[in-house]
């Protein structure tokens, strides 16, 4: 006899699943790893620390691509309330920083 909470399945659906699943069922494949020969790096040491995020077309194809995922999902699947409400608050912010993104690429 089940009780009457979430399956286990349901309660391990993040974000980044229902993301993922957009993505396979309809941009073929997912992305390939970024080592592709193998040559990982030795250590953590071998990576370049001083790095910075560049806010250009790359990013902002990913975040409109996510966002996408997220509308799908909020869609397509059947999800209760509280996730529904998560998800939102997500796609919402994910909106923002999209607006933030193309403005600031319209300025430079």
């Amino acid at each position: 006899m089940r009780g009457r909470g979430k399956s286990k399945l349901e309660a391990r659906v993040s974000i980044s699943d229902l993301a993922r699943m957009y993505d396979r069922r309809n941009a073929g494949k997912s992305p390939s790893h970024r080592y592709k020969n193998g040559d990982l790096p030795v250590g953590r040491g071998s990576l370049n620390k001083n790095f910075t995020v560049s806010q250009g077309d790359t990013r902002l194809a990913r975040l409109k691509a996510r966002a996408s995922g997220i509308r799908y999902a909020l869609q397509t699947e059947a999800i209760d309330r509280r996730k529904t409400r998560e998800l939102e608050q997500v796609l919402k912010n994910l909106e923002l920083a999209i607006r933030g993104m193309e403005q600031s690429l319209k300025e430079s």
